[in-house]
């Protein structure tokens, strides 16, 4: 018998195996030689809080503005008295009545450390005998109070599972036994690796073998995933 004639014959009495080897082999090529993959429709936007990445469900901000009106006394500032010539013509009694008169003088400064006005500041001095008599701040205030909602997720994470199983029929009772590994990437890609033994009558033959799965995602599945998580940060928000 000729060497094409053996491996036809294991061909066709492996034709099962054959086939899903193939079909592995044409899912990986697909996945790792096409130019432009497939994009995934999971694309969370990403916040960090405390140095840690998580996944934004939901962020609502709301300002309200809050006017204040106060006043604040002030102490007069001291300062150097500097004396000047007197004239020799003089009204006596122009002089006194000046002298014991109260002259209030007031100034009304914006507080606007950026392009928000945040209201104004009056400051008014009293001057009496020649002296600063009394200070006083008048404070109107629009004071803005921020009420903001964050309600984050914690980004997917790689994922190592580790385990084993046993296999049955109805000739030898335990087929085969084997162990293995799992690996779930972030974008919940599985890969498997398994080593195991399989028994056939009194034959005892060890093996090892692999597997790769994807995740298959339905756009209306995704859009309802995340309208419930919407739904479920709004009932956080609306019981706060």
């Amino acid at each position: 018998m000729s060497i094409i004639s053996k491996g036809t014959d294991f061909i066709f009495k492996n034709l099962s195996f054959v086939i899903i080897i193939i079909l592995v082999v044409i899912i990986f090529l697909q996945r790792a030689c096409s130019p432009d993959p497939i994009p995934d429709i999971y694309d969370p936007t990403v916040v960090t809080i405390s140095k840690k990445d998580y996944e934004l469900l939901l962020h609502k901000k709301e300002i309200k503005w809050k006017t204040e009106t106060f006043y604040v006394k002030g102490d007069p500032i001291p300062g150097e008295t500097i004396y000047t010539e007197v004239p020799q013509d003089i009204d006596t009694n122009a002089i006194i009545k000046d002298y014991f008169a109260k002259r209030p003088y007031s100034e009304t400064v914006q507080i606007k450390p950026d392009t928000i006005n945040y209201g104004t500041v009056t400051v008014t001095d009293t001057v009496h005998k020649n002296r600063l008599l009394g200070r006083r701040y008048d404070f109107n205030l629009t004071i803005p109070e921020v009420h903001e909602l964050i309600v984050v997720k914690e980004l997917p994470k790689r994922q190592l599972y580790i385990g084993g199983g046993l296999n049955f029929d109805k000739v030898n009772l335990i087929n085969s036994v084997y162990g293995g590994m799992l690996l779930k990437t972030k974008k919940d890609h599985i890969y498997g690796l398994n080593i195991g033994l399989s028994t056939n009558l009194e034959t005892v033959t060890p093996y090892i073998g692999g597997s790769m799965y994807w995740k298959i995602r339905w756009k209306r599945e995704t859009s309802a995933y995340g309208t419930l998580n919407k739904k479920a940060a709004q009932l956080v928000l609306d019981n706060m």
